[in-house]
C-alpha cells in the first residue's frame, strides 16, 4: 500500500498485522480522492478516519495537505500501528492524534468545545452494517461540522439510507465495495 498523491506520494504504508484490518486498495483510495477533489479543498482541512485500520485515508488526507486527523481505531494492537506508521512519516501531535476507541462511541461523545472536522472517513468492518448507525450518531455530533463531508465505505450488499440530513454527493461502487460520499445537511 503506497500514498497515491502529495507531499508522501510513493512512500509505502505498513499494514496492521491484524488480519480483520482490510485496508482501502490504493486503486480505491485514488478513485475516491480524486472523487473528493472535486468537492473540497484538502488545505487545512480538519478529518477524522473512523475504523482507521492502516491509517491509509487519513495519512492520504494529510499527504494532499490536511491540518489535522484524528485516527479512531478501537483495536489496541491496531492503533499502536498507526501510531508507529505517523512517526515513520515523521508526523507529529501538531497533524495527527491517534485515539483508541470505539468509532461510534467516539463521535457521539465528542464535545463540543474542539474544532469539527470537514471530512469523516468512515470504513468500517463490513459485516457490523454500522453505516447508518454512524449516520444517526453524526445528525446529533459535534463531530461533523455543518456542510462537512462523510465518506463511508461499506458492502454492496449494505442498504445505506440517503436523506433524512444527508445529501448523497457521489457514489461508486467496485467489485463488493460502495463508496457513498454524503453532506450533511
Amino acid at each position: 500500500m503506497r500514498v497515491v498523491s502529495g507531499i508522501w506520494k510513493g512512500r509505502v504504508i505498513p499494514s496492521p498485522i491484524e488480519a480483520s484490518v482490510r485496508p482501502t486498495t490504493d486503486r480505491v483510495r485514488e478513485a475516491l480522492f480524486s472523487m473528493l477533489g472535486h468537492q473540497i479543498d484538502f488545505n487545512e482541512a480538519v478529518v477524522a478516519d473512523l475504523c482507521a485500520g492502516s491509517g491509509a485515508l487519513g495519512i492520504e488526507a494529510l499527504s494532499r495537505g490536511a491540518a489535522h486527523c484524528r485516527f479512531v481505531e478501537r483495536n489496541r494492537r491496531t492503533s499502536r500501528s498507526i501510531s508507529d506508521t505517523l512517526k515513520l512519516f515523521e508526523i507529529s501531535a501538531q497533524y495527527a492524534v491517534v485515539i483508541c476507541d470505539d468509532a461510534l462511541h467516539y463521535a457521539a461523545s465528542f464535545p463540543e468545545s474542539e474544532k469539527p472536522c470537514d471530512i469523516v472517513f468512515f470504513d468500517p468492518p463490513y459485516a457490523e452494517l454500522l453505516c447508518n448507525k454512524l449516520m444517526r450518531v453524526l445528525l446529533s455530533s459535534a463531530l461533523l461540522r455543518q456542510g462537512g463531508l462523510l465518506v463511508a465505505e461499506h458492502d454492496t450488499k449494505e442498504a445505506v439510507l440517503h436523506g433524512n440530513g444527508w445529501q448523497l454527493i457521489k457514489q461508486r461502487t467496485a467489485g463488493g465495495t460502495t463508496v457513498d460520499i454524503l453532506k450533511k445537511e
